[in-house]
């Protein structure tokens, strides 16, 4: 098993930082929005659509509203470490994505 680089670290570091953020019960957009580089962007895969600049924290606050309860996981995969999610877990995914779509699609036609 190979060890995590720095780099590798503070990425998932990072990544921690932002599910924090934008998790249901500590929730704080415009921090949210400020760990993203000037250029930077939110990438919806679900939606297909990029949000850029204020419009990221567009993204904290529809999950929000779609899924006041969401919780973000980040699962580990390589390294010599391998969580996939259970089928349960996959079967609520797809629900909150569905839901979110909805709720965007009502707020943001």
């Amino acid at each position: 098993m190979s060890a995590k680089t720095a780099e590798q670290t503070r990425n998932e570091q990072a990544v921690h930082r932002l599910y924090s953020l934008a998790d249901g019960k500590s929730k704080d957009t415009p921090t949210f929005v400020s760990q993203f580089a000037g250029g930077g962007y939110f990438f919806d895969v679900g939606a297909g659509k990029k949000y850029y600049r204020k419009d990221i924290g567009l993204t904290v606050d529809i999950y929000a509203a779609a899924v006041p309860n969401m919780h973000r996981e980040l699962y580990a995969a390589g390294l010599g470490r391998v969580r996939l999610p259970s089928a349960n877990e996959l079967t609520g995914v797809r629900y909150q994505g569905r839901k979110i779509t909805e709720v965007a699609s009502r707020l943001h036609g």
